[in-house]
Order: C-alpha cells, then sequence, then structure tokens
C-alpha cells in the first residue's frame, strides 16, 4: 500500500546499480501516492505533479516505470499514457523496462493478480488480463482512441527541439493528451 516501501523493494529490479536513498526519492514517492489516491478517491480533486531535479536523479525510474507499475498492481484494469520525445525513446525508457517489471518473479510475489495478457508482444502498447492498458508514445504523436487514468510525460522535449517544434507540443498537449485523460484522471 505505501509507495515508497514497493521502491525500495523494487529498484534493484530496474536500475543497472545498486539503489541509493535519499531525501528526494521519499518525497516523490509521497507526491505521487498523492496523485494515485486522487484518481480513485472521488472526493479528491485529480492531482497534476511536476517534478524537476537534474538528470541522474531517479526520477524517471520512479515516476515512468515505478509508479505505472505499482498502481498497475493496485488497480490492474487503469490505463496510462507515457508520453517521451519519440516513439522510440518511449518504448525504449518506458514501455519496455515496465512491462518487464510487471513480467518479473519479484513483482509477481507482490502483486500476483496484475498479469499481463498472453498475447503481448509490442512494448509500447501491452494490456493486463483486467483491461488495463500501457500506451507508450512520443509528443505529438497519434493518441486518437486512447483514454488514461493517468498521463506520464516524462522529457518530452530534449536539446534538438526547436522553438517551432515546442509550440506544436504544447497545443498537442493541450488538445490533445489532457483530452484524453478519463473523468477521474490525473497527470
Amino acid at each position: 500500500d505505501d509507495f515508497y516501501t514497493y521502491v525500495k523493494l523494487m529498484a534493484p529490479v530496474v536500475l543497472p546499480e545498486a539503489f541509493v536513498d535519499g531525501v528526494h526519492i521519499k518525497l516523490i514517492c509521497e507526491e505521487l501516492q498523492k496523485v494515485e489516491e486522487s484518481v480513485w478517491n472521488k472526493v479528491m480533486q485529480p492531482k497534476r505533479l511536476q517534478i524537476f531535479l537534474p538528470p541522474g536523479s531517479m526520477k524517471s525510474k520512479i515516476a515512468s516505470n515505478l509508479f505505472p507499475s505499482w498502481c498497475l498492481g493496485r488497480h490492474p484494469n487503469w490505463c496510462f499514457l507515457a508520453i517521451g520525445s519519440d516513439f522510440e525513446f518511449a518504448v525504449d525508457n518506458f514501455g519496455r523496462p515496465t512491462k518487464d517489471l510487471l513480467d518479473s518473479d519479484q513483482y509477481q510475489a507482490i502483486f500476483p493478480g496484475t498479469t499481463l495478457k498472453k498475447d503481448v508482444q509490442s512494448a509500447g502498447r501491452w494490456d493486463t488480463t483486467k483491461k488495463g492498458r500501457f500506451v507508450a508514445r512520443g509528443a505529438g504523436q497519434n493518441i486518437a482512441g486512447r483514454r488514461a487514468h493517468i498521463a506520464i510525460v516524462d522529457d518530452a522535449l530534449t536539446e534538438q527541439t526547436t522553438d517551432a517544434d515546442k509550440r506544436k507540443i504544447n497545443t498537442w498537449y493541450r488538445k490533445g493528451l489532457r483530452t484524453r485523460l478519463l473523468p477521474r484522471g490525473a497527470e
């Protein structure tokens, strides 16, 4: 039930090196847990969260891999949109690692009721056996027909993103991604 505890247990599964805890890790976990609570708690307003930390602070592993996997363990019918700078980046950094996490023995020991559908082949879009879904896309890409309980945008802009592209992505975010959230959806 506690996301911070889950992160400490599962970080070794997703990290290439040893997990180093820190005050910022606990703070990120507490805030993300509030996001999860805001989606299922009908009294609370759905929460929006922005995390700004330097590279290497574990924000992507926590927010884009561990958080959706924890939420799907607790709510295997939830849907996620994970947005990165482009499709390949989103699949390599969000889709595949999160899918592999759900398939791990460690994850299954914690959340045995959340399993991937047997016909899952793509790392860019996969489903749970309880109608949950995870879709990885690049910023500005087509997400028509996709809905989400939670949308995660991580590294949507790069050093090479032009000012014109930034304007297009901002418009796509407002008119596309935000409209794809379910009524109690959060981002």
